[in-house]
């Protein structure tokens, strides 16, 4: 009983010490606008909990990294395309991914598409197509013209993801039938089977079906936008956020770290119309961090 009681008071004294530290320290959290609106007061309510002090200022991922850098900051939500030069001696750990997803009508027979293909039907320039049967259907659906709509380019981040991804930044068609939300986007895919359409994360609809996505050309396997394809990179239509934080820092902000890759966190971001990093991913990476130096 002796030991029991002593561990415990170990464990609490340890607890206390650490909210201290914090306390006297506290975490200053930055980077991207996109996630922040979405978790920011989670944070604060999580690192609240286990006593640890943060600050949470999210203004941008260039802010956010450029902030690191200079030292004003200990953390950073940002995000990382392929073609950023990351500094040495920085940390960055999968967090949460923005993506568009490709939604068509459970009963619509197509179950993957290409980039080059989605650039036909909602591209303004280029090669066009307006039928089913042109990107090799061959059934009742494919008889007729394809519907093509999103919502707002003004409220869905995911459209200027598309819009990056796949036209190059150019606009859509005219043809692209835009609605004012994402429930008037889903109320037709439910009742068009000729209907396809942007959204960020496919609603979970028995009338609805995602569709998987291939880069095309020297990619041509499709990927369903699951979480471990989007981490992966397989699946092309994402954007990336990471953890970014100084390495000689870990000890420091591990507990901080660990809560940011929480199941809770994780639930504020998926409830965000984002995707959060594999549970498995998040459990495994929290254990390094409790034997890291």
């Amino acid at each position: 009983m002796k030991n029991f009681s002593f561990k415990y008071a170990f464990v609490a004294l340890s607890f206390f010490a650490a909210s201290f530290a914090f306390a006297q320290n506290p975490v200053k959290i930055v980077g991207s606008d996109i996630v922040g609106d979405k978790i920011s007061k989670e944070i604060l309510a999580q690192s609240n909990l286990m006593g640890a002090k943060c600050v949470v200022e999210m203004n941008g991922s260039r802010d956010g990294l450029n902030d690191l850098k200079a030292g004003k900051a200990d953390i950073a939500i940002v995000a990382i395309l392929d073609s950023d030069q990351f500094p040495d001696g920085l940390a960055a750990v999968p967090f949460a991914h923005q993506i568009a997803s490709i939604i068509v009508n459970s009963q619509n027979p197509i179950e993957e598409i290409t980039i080059p293909q989605l650039r036909q039907i909602f591209g303004s320039t280029g090669e066009q197509t307006d039928t089913w049967s042109n990107l090799g259907l061959n059934n009742t659906i494919s008889l007729r013209n394809i519907y093509a709509l999103s919502t707002s380019f003004l409220d869905n981040i995911a459209v200027e993801l598309f819009k990056s991804k796949c036209l190059d930044g150019e606009n859509m068609s005219d043809s692209v039938d835009i609605k004012e939300n994402l429930e008037q986007v889903v109320n037709v895919i439910k009742s068009t089977t000729n209907a396809i359409a942007i959204v960020n994360v496919a609603p979970n609809n028995p009338g609805i079906k995602a569709l998987a996505v291939a880069q095309g050309g020297a990619k041509p396997h499709p990927f369903k936008p699951t979480s471990e394809n989007i981490q992966n990179g397989d699946y092309p239509l994402a954007l990336h956020f990471y953890l970014v934080f100084d390495k000689k820092n870990v000890k420091r902000l591990r507990p901080v770290l660990q809560m940011l890759l929480s199941d809770n966190i994780a639930n504020g971001i998926d409830k965000g119309d984002l995707v959060s990093a594999p549970k498995n991913f998040r459990k495994s990476y929290s254990l390094e961090l409790d034997i890291s130096k």
